[in-house]
């Protein structure tokens, strides 16, 4: 995928004259920022539950994967 990414973007400098890949460059880097700082604002109330959530479901989860290990052992016939 990331090979993908960069082929567009060096496709796209092909079409940009050579003094003005700096400066495409860095527009497209102040654009990417922009857009992730715009997600992380209408998402934020889920990070903060997430934050929040996660450190409580840590013994749940661990409940829950020592369920399935012993039902994989189980079914696996490692009775020990």
């Amino acid at each position: 995928m990331l090979n993908d990414l960069e082929a567009v973007y060096a496709m796209a400098l092909t079409r940009v004259p050579n003094q003005y890949h700096t400066a495409v460059s860095i527009a497209i880097g102040v654009l990417l920022i922009f857009s992730f700082v715009q997600i992380i604002r209408r998402q934020f109330i889920w990070f903060v539950v997430l934050v929040v959530l996660f450190p409580a479901s840590l013994p749940v989860l661990r409940g829950v994967a020592d369920g399935v290990i012993v039902v994989l052992k189980f079914l696996f016939g490692s009775h020990s």
